[in-house]
């Protein structure tokens, strides 16, 4: 048989055989103890598959990174806190560490708080599949694109040349005695011009998610803050979000 109908086969038939006879394991495991017992111990087995896998490749390499960080550039000798003592001493680590927390705390929050902001608005008008899907269009091409996009936007020319950049372009004409700016060079603002492009890309994943969240919260919670008086913002604020 051609090696790739044999693959298809075992995806198609050996994952549910697999689960079948691991089931037939599990109560053949438990059928002589105590039915107390078999209880509590039947989610456990279940679990046990995807808890190792997650201990295997998850947690296992994180406690082996930490047991690396306190040993030298060979993994030989045990240097104890000295690799953490140069990281928090060492300009150009302390620099990645803050470009690490501005990502984390900024991308993050701009993501789902906009996410979250666009699912409430487009929850309330009739055409929302087409807002939501231009929406989530900039997370349905590739990131090379995105990149290639967004490189002609804040692409710079010096001042006095002609601005093919979209961003310096629209500055340039509407503020006078703009400068042009490297949008991608200086510093910070090189971080904030492409944390503004992750967004852009990721933002459609979030609504997405929390509009389908939206969907699953009780219309007859909402109604009953209505008729107690609740304004939509109290609504929003004590009864919505609180559920998402």
């Amino acid at each position: 048989m051609p090696r790739t109908l044999i693959l298809a086969v075992l995806a198609v038939a050996g994952v549910p055989a697999a689960q079948v006879g691991y089931a037939y394991l599990i109560e053949a495991a438990l059928r002589p103890l105590p039915e107390r017992m078999q209880g509590k111990l039947r989610p456990w087995l279940w679990l046990a598959p995807a808890l190792g896998f997650l201990g295997l490749f998850l947690v296992y390499p994180a406690a082996q990174t930490i047991w690396l960080s306190v040993k030298d550039a060979g993994s030989v000798r045990f240097v104890g806190l000295a690799n953490y003592r140069f990281a928090f001493t060492n300009p150009t680590m302390l620099a990645a560490f803050r470009n690490n927390l501005l990502w984390l705390t900024v991308f993050t929050t701009l993501t789902v708080g906009l996410g979250l902001l666009m699912a409430v608005l487009t929850n309330r008008v009739r055409y929302e599949r087409l807002a939501t899907s231009v929406m989530f269009a900039p997370m349905a091409i590739s990131f090379v694109a995105a990149g290639v996009t967004w490189k002609l936007v804040y692409e710079f020319r010096p001042a006095g040349a002609s601005q093919i950049g979209l961003l310096n372009a629209v500055l340039v004409t509407l503020v006078p005695g703009f400068q042009p700016v490297a949008w991608l060079v200086h510093p910070w603002i090189n971080n904030v011009a492409l944390i503004a492009v992750a967004v852009w890309v990721w933002v459609g994943f979030c609504l997405v998610l929390l509009s389908a969240a939206l969907k699953g919260i009780d219309s007859e919670l909402i109604e009953a803050g209505r008729c107690d008086g609740c304004t939509e913002w109290q609504v929003f604020w004590k009864i919505v979000f609180p559920i998402l």
